[in-house]
C-alpha cells in the first residue's frame, strides 16, 4: 500500500517509531487490505471507513524508470482531522495530493500540527498537482520544516532547474530534498548542501 503519507508511516514504523495514519477507505476489499496492512505494521489507525470505493492509483513505469500515475480517488478525499491525536506525536507529514483532494481539512491539519509544535514535513507529490493547485501547494510548502520534491516537481514549483530549485525552496530553517531518480538526491539543511 502506498501514498507518500502511508510510505512515511510504514518507514517510521519499520524503524520502531510510533506513528499513525489519517485517511479514508471504502468498506471494500481494498479498504480492508489497507487497514490490515496498517494493523500489521503497528501503525495507529486514524482512518475512516466509508460507504463507497477505496481510492486506487495505477502506476505505469516505462523501461527508463519514469512513472505515470492514474488515480481514482474514491472516498479518500473525505478524511477528517483527529486533532486530539496530534498531541501524541512529534511530526506531521502530508503531500500535495491532500492539498488537492481536501484542501480545507489539510489546512486544518497543518494548523493543528503547528499549534501542537510538531515538525511539519511536506512532499510535493506530483508536478501535475502543482499545475492544478499551485497556490495551495506553495502555501503548504512555505509552512513546512522539510520539503520533498522530485526534479519535475521542483522545476514546476520554482520554475528552475533542480540545483537552483533547491536553493529557491531553501527558506531559513527549512530542509529541502530534491530527488533526482537514479542520480540520487540533493539536500539543503542548515545552510549546507549535501549530495546523496
Amino acid at each position: 500500500h502506498g501514498g507518500s503519507p502511508g510510505n512515511v508511516a510504514a518507514g517510521a514504523a519499520q524503524l520502531g517509531l510510533s506513528c499513525g495514519l489519517i485517511g479514508s477507505v471504502g468498506a471494500d476489499d481494498i479498504g480492508r487490505s489497507y487497514l490490515g496492512d496498517i494493523e500489521a505494521r503497528k501503525i495507529e489507525n486514524l482512518m475512516r471507513v466509508l460507504d463507497g470505493p477505496s481510492g486506487v492509483c495505477w502506476v505505469v513505469v516505462t523501461p527508463d524508470g519514469e512513472r505515470t500515475m492514474a488515480v481514482d480517488l474514491g472516498v479518500s478525499p473525505r478524511f477528517e482531522i483527529p486533532e486530539e491525536a496530534f498531541a501524541r506525536y512529534r511530526a506531521f507529514h502530508c503531500s500535495g495530493y491532500e492539498m488537492v483532494s481536501n484542501p480545507d481539512a489539510t489546512r486544518r491539519a497543518i494548523q493543528a500540527a503547528k499549534k501542537h509544535g510538531l515538525l511539519f514535513s511536506f512532499d510535493i507529490a506530483d508536478a501535475q498537482m502543482v499545475k492544478l493547485m499551485r497556490e495551495e501547494i506553495l502555501l503548504a510548502a512555505n509552512q513546512a520544516d522539510i520539503v520533498f520534491a522530485n526534479e519535475h516537481e521542483a522545476r514546476e514549483l520554482s520554475g528552475r532547474e533542480p540545483e537552483d530549485a533547491l536553493h529557491a525552496l531553501a527558506l531559513p530553517g527549512r530542509t529541502v530534498v530534491v530527488k533526482l531518480g537514479a542520480r540520487g538526491s540533493i539536500l539543503w539543511s542548515a545552510g549546507v548542501r549535501f549530495a546523496i
